[in-house]
């Protein structure tokens, strides 16, 4: 725009070129013409009134734009101290920026209402997830405020490999913002998550704290390792939360299901040695009963011995297979076996035998100097892993017409 000297010299050269027009140009007398006349000094203040309000106009919507632009480049990018954020946005850079350092204390102090419990709100936890995934590449894509109070604020980042975009709900809290909760969006800054009830007898851990008895868990978003507390079992899996708000993606994770976790179950070396031994054990405490009804559920139906057999023992058939050396599987609930009598819901080992791998046995019987011989064999296994210090065995002969008992472990 220049110095007011400058400004100056302008206006006395403009001056100096109207002067010079007038002097040459030819008289006007056609009536139909306006008359030209001399401008005067009142005429050129004018000009530079006019001049100068431009110039300030012009000045204002420059300064206007420049401010304009920073505030959507720089702000949502500076995150605010927790519980000090002077806009939605930067309460929501805030708290994924508290998430991706491990701060769990600073993540709460974003939510309007934190949760319940915080078991898996930890610096601990979080410390985990970051090191499984970081969460990396924060930006705000839109601020949307419904009034002065209350603000929707769309954020994109990563979760790992994962990209993530999602909607907050923000609230102004006193003289910050935080994150709150909506019918619609619900967000809150955490989400909860009921577990089946399987988890509490396999003792799940979510990246290394149990779940505990409650089965309700309020995890932020972040990478989570399953575990558990069993040494017989292994779970390997991993879990990306990724949405808080319903409207952007389903927050039910399978993994946490119970038919999801059966299947991600296994034995450890040690429960499938523990387990095998078991039921060799119990299986040979059964057959050492000299009896036609055992303890255990083998038995000889009453229509192949009269009342005065002699019961000589159980044999085991050549081929049978070494129980110490079955491979049994992990599931949930009531596994299919005629000997269990609605037992509670938890975790299995069970076996099943084939044509390939059978255990057959005899009941050897005497009457009268005759021998009488029933042929039967072990048809399938069940071992309650809920406590690993404490196995239950359920044997399932073929044939069996008793009422199950179980056979604990020694």
């Amino acid at each position: 725009m220049g110095t007011a000297a400058d400004r100056a010299e302008e206006a006395r050269q403009l001056a100096m070129r109207r002067r010079a027009w007038w002097d040459t140009a030819p008289q006007r007398r056609d009536p139909q013409l306006p008359i030209l006349r001399r401008p005067t000094m009142q005429d050129l203040r004018h000009d530079r009134r006019v001049q100068l309000i431009a110039a300030g106009v012009v000045a204002v919507l420059v300064v206007t734009v420049v401010g304009v632009v920073r505030w959507v480049r720089h702000e949502p990018a500076v995150p605010a101290t927790a519980g000090q954020a002077k806009s939605a946005s930067q309460a929501a850079v805030g708290y994924l920026t508290a998430l991706a350092e491990g701060d769990a204390d600073a993540v709460l102090a974003y939510m309007a209402t934190p949760p319940p419990s915080t078991t898996f709100i930890t610096d601990d936890v979080l410390a985990v997830s970051a090191g499984l995934n970081p969460i990396t590449d924060i930006v705000v894509l839109e601020s949307d405020e419904y009034d002065d109070r209350t603000t929707a604020v769309t954020v994109q980042y990563r979760i790992g490999p994962t990209r993530v975009l999602d909607t907050y709900h923000m609230v102004k809290h006193g003289r910050s913002w935080r994150l709150s909760v909506d019918d619609y969006q619900g967000t809150s800054g955490f989400v909860e998550m009921t577990l089946p009830a399987e988890a509490d007898g396999v003792g799940l851990t979510v990246n290394g704290v149990p779940a505990g008895p409650d089965l309700k868990i309020y995890l932020v978003p972040g990478t989570y390792q399953l575990g558990t507390t069993n040494p017989l079992l292994s779970i390997d899996d991993t879990v990306v939360l990724t949405a808080l708000s319903q409207h952007s993606g389903h927050y039910d994770v399978p993994s946490l299901a119970a038919a999801r976790l059966g299947d991600l179950m296994t034995l450890t070396p040690l429960g499938r040695q523990t387990v095998t031994e078991a039921v060799a054990a119990a299986a040979a405490q059964c057959l050492a009963e000299k009896t036609v009804v055992t303890s255990c559920n083998l038995a000889v139906p009453a229509h192949y011995h009269p009342t005065s057999v002699q019961m000589e023992g159980w044999i085991v058939e050549a081929d049978a297979v070494d129980l110490a050396q079955t491979t049994p599987d992990v599931g949930w609930g009531r596994p299919y076996l005629a000997c269990v009598d609605e037992p509670p819901t938890t975790v299995w080992a069970t076996w099943s035998a084939s044509p390939y791998d059978p255990f057959d046995v005899l009941g050897r019987m005497r009457r009268n100097g005759q021998v009488t011989d029933y042929r039967t064999g072990l048809y399938s296994y069940a071992v309650d892993l809920a406590d690993p210090d404490h196995l239950v065995v359920h044997l399932n002969w073929l044939g069996s017409a008793v009422t199950c008992r179980d056979v604990e472990s020694p």
